[in-house]
């Protein structure tokens, strides 16, 4: 008989998690969802009350039942889908580090300390393949309730050294401009725009990226009155984390972070001053520092400290939890009898026609999340998979995290055959 080989992709849909849920491998579905059924060789994931599609490319149609994980359980029809607690590179995710080395800026365009200027921080990292990278950012817009007098200007984009260990991190400098004391409210906020490029270009170069800001904590040494400080991301990152252990009194609303109300006196570099938006696969991010005063100043004779913001992309702060994932776990069959039993059944084999086949975990956009290879009995597993929409592709070729998806190739003498649509096999036409 000619053996045969069943291409998959399997899509999901992973929201609002807060922990993580455990997703085995078996080869028999919920009747409800639709299955996958594969003659000689097949690809199988289950997903409690998720939904599945074979292709035979790198796109997806359409989900019409994704899992939806919300709270503190999944929306699964299996009672054994808990959660648990993942652990990875960086917060439990895998990341590319990017460093703000002041003594490697040079000026793109613009004019230095001015908003509209584009700085370029050559070598700032490497991508998951190799290339390096560079860091443009863009002074987008500056505001100064202190500096009426010229609007425009900034003490400066990029302070390093003002707390030792923070030179590679993004450090705005906003100072009270206007000259003498301070006895109305003050605020302020500086926005930029970050994007990541093939060093020396303008290429745009896609990466996943945690953006950590630190010393999120207000000041309580601003002209006799507190300052609360907040940042703001965009566009919506996969997820905010902050740090329960020790506990945060920041609090989160939508993209934006904010310190607490009653300030510390101190530069605050621990994790409960802290927070990391998490972005996958991306080519740029924008983060905004802003700061203000609750009350109009009262001291007479106290003139305004420079606010500092910190943003810092090499993952220099260890949080309690790590980001929020959920372990995808799968298995390839040799479906030997062709689906004439309708069941999607077989043994298992990472190695079909003794070609090692590899499982690529793809984002929305058919990047490359992660990727694996296939063990010998047919199974694989991604532990961290955050939230998000996903697809699995299983191929010869092994993905590259932050790439486009390779070629969808298959072992010589191995084809697609079809799919099982409920209780019978059939085909849909994808």
């Amino acid at each position: 008989m000619k053996i045969k080989f069943i291409l998959i992709l399997i899509t999901l849909l992973i929201n609002s998690m807060t922990a993580t849920a455990q997703l085995p491998s078996s080869f028999l579905m919920p009747k409800q969802n639709k299955q996958t059924a594969f003659n000689p060789n097949g690809v199988f994931l289950q997903n409690g009350g998720g939904t599945f599609d074979v292709l035979g490319q790198s796109n997806i149609s359409a989900v019409t039942k994704p899992l939806s994980l919300n709270g503190s359980a999944a929306n699964c029809s299996e009672a054994d889908n808990l959660f648990a607690p993942q652990a990875a590179p960086c917060n439990g995710v895998s990341v590319t580090s990017i460093n703000f080395n002041n003594t490697s800026r040079s000026i793109v365009s613009g004019t230095d300390k001015t908003v509209g200027v584009v700085y370029r921080y050559n070598n700032a990292g490497t991508a998951p393949d190799g290339i390096v990278l560079d860091a443009l950012v863009t002074v987008v817009s500056y505001n100064n309730t202190q500096d009426i007098a010229t609007p425009t200007t900034f003490t400066d984009a990029d302070t390093p050294g003002v707390t030792a260990g923070f030179e590679q991190n993004l450090q705005p400098n906003i100072t009270q401009e206007a000259g003498g004391n301070i006895l109305t409210t003050w605020a302020g906020n500086i926005n930029y725009r970050i994007q990541f490029v093939v060093t020396g270009t303008s290429t745009p170069k896609r990466i996943s990226v945690a953006a950590t800001t630190i010393d999120n904590d207000g000041s309580n040494a601003t002209c006799g009155t507190t300052l609360r400080e907040s940042v703001t991301v965009s566009p919506a990152p996969n997820q905010i984390l902050v740090s329960t252990t020790p506990a945060t009194n920041q609090t989160v609303s939508g993209n934006t972070v904010t310190g607490p109300a009653t300030n510390q006196a101190n530069i605050g570099v621990g994790p409960e001053y802290s927070s990391s938006a998490l972005y996958l696969n991306v080519t740029e991010l924008n983060w905004t520092y802003s700061f203000t005063t609750p009350t109009a100043c009262t001291a007479t004779a106290a003139t305004s400290a420079a606010r500092y913001g910190s943003l810092n992309l090499s993952c220099q702060i260890d949080f309690v939890p790590d980001f929020a994932s959920v372990p995808l776990s799968g298995t390839v069959f040799n479906d030997t009898n062709g689906l004439t039993d309708s069941t999607v059944n077989g043994t298992g084999t990472g190695t079909p026609g003794g070609t090692q086949v590899y499982a690529n975990l793809l984002d929305s956009n058919g990047f490359v999340v992660s990727s694996v290879a296939v063990a010998a009995n047919g199974t694989y597993s991604f532990p961290t998979a955050v939230n998000g929409s996903y697809n699995i592709q299983i191929s010869t070729v092994q993905g590259i995290e932050s790439s486009l998806a390779p070629a969808t190739t298959l072992p010589f003498g191995w084809v697609n055959t079809g799919e099982n649509l409920g209780a019978g096999a059939g085909n849909d036409g994808t």
